[in-house]
């Protein structure tokens, strides 16, 4: 089935594009184009996204949109001047949410992370699968609410379920972000608390349900008389237990 026509409303933008940065960088988005039942729409609607940039001094050069098959569009523009900026992300003629923006560009930015103000970039879904590998993206963010562009900080997470508490470390990706793995092999309801310099971020904890993994033929348990021994002309029967 194929996604239907795009929808401004449901669209969404990620990026330092959307709120700034420091002067003479490179800044990115990513345009998340969706439908009204939320579905990513194909690459084909490139040509309705349209992208502006207003500097203090007028309008800046349009930043151009490349995109990929599963309906994430990618955009980078210069930060070129200090100050309040505007960037416009219109699609099929409308804005998409939170468009226009309000973007700050600066000479420096901060530090050091502000946890209240940074956040957990991919969490698209709350379920994950049991022995699965997952990663969650810290993005450090300072007290402008601009993205840090440095690693050094130290970022971690618990995950707890009924009372079980487990410790998880960050790894530092250099980059402003930090990414923790998850991989529970017990499906069931977890909070899980994510900090960064020992504060948690908005929203900490947050809810987890890891869902039972597929199943495995290897460690799915037979039993039965069926399995040993049966009689010509009768019906054995035994029973598997799913894993």
């Amino acid at each position: 089935l194929a996604a239907s026509e795009p929808d401004p409303l449901m669209t969404f933008v990620q990026g330092d594009g959307t709120v700034g940065g420091k002067v003479g960088t490179s800044l990115s988005i990513v345009v998340y184009v969706r439908d009204r039942f939320r579905n990513a729409c194909p690459y084909s609607v490139l040509s309705q996204i349209q992208l502006g940039v207003r500097w203090p001094s007028g309008d800046g050069p349009s930043p151009e949109v490349k995109t990929t098959l599963d309906g994430r569009f990618f955009a980078s523009y210069l930060a070129q001047e200090e100050g309040q900026a505007e960037l416009s992300v219109v699609l099929s003629g409308y804005h998409v949410k939170g468009s226009p923006f309000s973007v700050i560009v600066v000479s420096s930015i901060g530090q050091y992370p502000v946890a209240s103000k940074s956040f957990i970039t991919n969490q698209s879904s709350s379920d994950i699968f049991a022995g699965e590998n997952s990663y969650v993206i810290i993005q450090a963010v300072d007290v402008n609410g601009l993205y840090l562009k440095e690693g050094g900080s130290i970022a971690a997470a618990n995950l707890n379920n009924q009372n079980n508490i487990q410790a998880l470390s960050a790894i530092d990706r250099l980059d402003g972000t930090y990414a923790i793995l998850l991989n529970v092999t017990s499906a069931g309801a977890y909070n899980f608390a994510v900090m960064i310099l020992g504060s948690p971020l908005s929203g900490s904890p947050f809810s987890l349900t890891v869902l039972p993994a597929g199943l495995s033929t290897e460690h799915c348990l037979p039993s039965g008389a069926g399995l040993t021994i049966s009689t010509a002309g009768s019906v054995g029967t035994f029973d598997i237990q799913a894993m």
